[in-house]
């Protein structure tokens, strides 16, 4: 028999041996699938002792024998040449079988990470249902999820006055690092990378708006090359927005909100500043229909599909080593996932933490990777 119990953050698939509870897990852009006890691979895994499977998700595994006990039993076999000690091992073997294959199994998950998106499903595969959900979306996860299972198409464009508040942070930007005094800062501290697969603090649209409410960084902002011309433009109200300019901002509206298709940059500046609004030319999604999904195929897919097979161990030692690597202990990594820390807080929680701001922690890695060519 097998079944699910679920109290608060703690999610128990019960069984036994021969019919082990399936489960699977997805983290952030990462999907596990475990077929069997065996299945769930930890460095510091220990039969009924919690071990930390993923960041600050915990994981038990109960049952009375573990799955070496035949291996042991064998050995002992081929050591002996007494007989009447063989015959003993063997009879030992087929009862411990029966037990073995009949006793009681429990995976116990301990959700305390309240940062990452994480869902727990029963099952494998296509075969799933969701148990349990850390945390609801976000209104951009939210309203793109709804977008990419639409169906719809863009109406013509036309320039038009937005209000910034209703208008999506970039999830890209051109020129990347080269471009953007951010985006050097947190890729010199690996809190974002937009070619890391194992564990990323920030994605793109989570740093620019985590970073928009940190004084320092805006300073930074406000006196950097193109972004500082850009502010003072859009301040005046001087901003050239005439048809046949390469800086026409251009904006996809769905459903109310506004993602930047063209002049990803100006439109971060305007919202970091606080600009109320941008001229923009927005095409509208019109005939929005939702998208039939077939029933034989997984609804929900992972954004990414890696060159080389991500393990646990690989997302669990990421997670610790970005922190670490920019003075943090392990207890503060945990506090920043188990508090649900914002964006935000994480940014300044780094900066208290270390007494020292995200750009002289930035000089100091550069520094370091310098000296150490």
């Amino acid at each position: 028999m097998s079944g699910c119990l679920i109290k608060g953050n703690v999610i128990i698939f019960k069984g036994i041996q021969k019919q082990e509870p399936k489960v699977t897990i997805r983290f952030n852009d990462s999907e596990f699938s475990y077929v069997s006890t065996s299945s769930f691979q930890s460095d510091d895994s220990v039969l009924n002792k919690s071990f930390e499977l993923l960041p600050s998700i915990y994981c038990t595994i109960k049952k009375r024998w573990d799955d070496d006990i035949f291996t042991r039993y064998y050995n002992e076999y081929k050591d002996t040449n007494n007989f009447i000690k063989k015959l003993f091992i063997t009879l030992s073997i087929l009862i411990i079988k029966y037990r073995f294959n009949n006793q009681s199994v429990e995976i116990i998950l301990e959700v305390r990470n309240k940062r990452d998106n994480i869902e727990i499903l029963e099952g494998v595969f296509k075969n799933t249902t969701s148990r349990f959900k850390n945390k609801d979306e976000s209104l951009y996860e939210k309203i793109e999820n709804d977008k990419n299972e639409s169906c719809y198409r863009g109406s013509d464009p036309r320039g038009m006055y937005v209000d910034t508040k209703k208008v999506f942070y970039p999830t890209t930007m051109g020129g990347g690092a080269g471009r953007c005094v951010v985006w050097d800062i947190f890729q010199t501290l690996d809190l974002m990378n937009t070619f890391k697969e194992d564990y990323k603090v920030f994605d793109v649209e989570t740093m620019l708006e985590g970073s928009s409410y940190n004084e320092g960084i805006l300073e930074l902002c406000s006196n950097y090359g193109t972004c500082g011309y850009l502010l003072e433009k859009f301040k005046s109200d001087s901003y050239c927005t005439s048809e046949e300019l390469y800086d026409q901002i251009e904006l996809i509206e769905y459903k109310g909100h506004y993602f930047p298709h063209e002049g990803k940059h100006r439109v971060c500046i305007a919202k970091r500043f606080k600009i109320p609004k941008i001229y923009a030319k927005v095409t509208k999604s019109i005939n929005i229909e939702k998208r039939q999904i077939d029933k034989d195929a997984n609804s929900i897919s992972i954004k990414n599909n890696y060159t080389r097979k991500i393990g646990e161990n690989d997302i669990l030692n990421a997670y610790y080593k970005v922190f670490r690597d920019i003075g943090l202990e392990d207890e503060n990594v945990r506090y920043i996932t188990e508090e649900g820390l914002s964006d935000a807080e994480v940014i300044n929680y780094i900066e208290k933490t270390t007494k020292k701001s995200l750009l002289e922690l930035s000089k100091e890695v550069a520094k370091k990777e310098k000296d150490d060519i």
